[in-house]
C-alpha cells in the first residue's frame, strides 16, 4: 500500500487507462463546467474535493458525498468535463490502496490498526538491532557474510546483516508514520467533520473566480486540489516543490 501511495497516479493510469487518463486534447474547460457535470450526473451528492491532474495526461478526481455519508468517486476529463469513471472507492484500486494505507478505510478503528502496526514494527526493529548489536569487535565485521557456510546459515546471516542496516531506514519510516497516525487518531479526531449537506450551485459559488483569486497570490505554483468546506468556503491547496517533491 505504501508503494501504491508513492506511485498512485502512475499505477492508476496503468490499471485503468480509459478511466484515469485524459481522452481529449486542447485547453482545459472551466472548473465550473466540471462542477456542473458532477451535479448533473450526481444531483443528490455534494462535491467535497477535486484533486487536480498530476500530469498533462491525468484527470480530475472528485470526492462526492450524500446526506447519509455515502461517498462516490469520479474521474473527469479536464478538456471536456466528461465523466470517465464513477463508483465507490473499490472502483479505483490505486485510491483504495492509498486509503487502506492511511486508515484501512474505516476511520478511527482503522487508524488504530495503523498505529498498532507501526508500533509493533518499531518494536521489531529496535529489538532486532539490540539482539544483533555486537558486544565486541567492529560493526562492519559483524555485517560480513560467510558464503562458505551451508545455505541456511548464509540466509540467516543475510537476514541479520540486511536487517541491521535496513532497521535504520525502517525505524525512521515507522516513527514518522506512527506520529502521524497518533496525531490523526488522538489530536485531530473529529476536527474536519462536514455538517452541511447543501449542494452549492454555480450562482452561489463561482469556483473559477475563487481559483483566480487564490492563484494570484501564488502565480508560480500549480494547484494540488480544491476542497469545499460547507457552503460558504473553499480551500485551495497549492504544490510547493521548492520545499520538497510532495510539499
Amino acid at each position: 500500500t505504501g508503494i501504491f501511495e508513492a506511485y498512485r497516479h502512475d499505477l492508476a493510469k496503468l490499471a485503468d487507462p480509459s478511466g484515469m487518463m485524459r481522452q481529449s486534447s486542447g485547453d482545459d474547460v472551466p472548473l465550473n463546467d466540471v462542477m456542473q457535470a458532477l451535479r448533473t450526473a450526481h444531483p443528490d451528492q455534494r462535491v467535497e474535493r477535486i484533486v487536480f491532474p498530476e500530469t498533462p495526461t491525468g484527470t480530475y478526481f472528485a470526492h462526492l458525498v450524500n446526506a447519509a455519508g455515502r461517498k462516490v468517486y469520479v474521474s473527469i476529463d479536464p478538456g471536456s468535463a466528461e465523466l470517465l469513471r464513477s463508483g465507490d472507492i473499490w472502483v479505483f484500486p490505486a485510491e483504495a490502496a492509498a486509503r487502506i494505507h492511511y486508515d484501512y478505510t474505516i476511520g478511527r478503528p482503522g487508524m488504530a490498526i495503523v498505529a498498532l502496526t507501526g508500533l509493533l514494527g518499531l518494536v521489531m526493529a529496535v529489538t532486532g538491532v539490540s539482539y544483533w548489536w555486537p558486544r565486541s569487535g567492529s560493526l562492519l565485521q559483524q555485517l560480513r557474510i560467510n558464503r562458505k557456510l551451508p545455505g541456511r546459515f548464509v540466509l540467516r546471516q543475510l537476514h541479520r546483516s540486511i536487517g541491521a542496516v535496513m532497521a535504520l531506514f525502517l525505524g525512521f519510516s515507522l516513527i514518522t508514520g506512527l506520529v502521524l497516525a497518533i496525531y490523526y487518531f488522538v489530536i485531530a479526531a473529529g476536527t474536519t467533520t462536514q455538517t452541511s449537506t447543501e449542494i452549492p450551485r454555480a450562482d452561489s459559488r463561482d469556483i473559477d473566480l475563487a481559483i483566480l483569486r487564490a492563484s494570484s497570490r501564488y502565480p508560480a505554483h500549480d494547484i494540488r486540489d480544491v476542497r469545499f468546506v460547507g457552503t460558504d468556503r473553499v480551500d485551495i491547496f497549492f504544490k510547493a516543490p521548492e520545499r520538497s517533491a510532495r510539499a
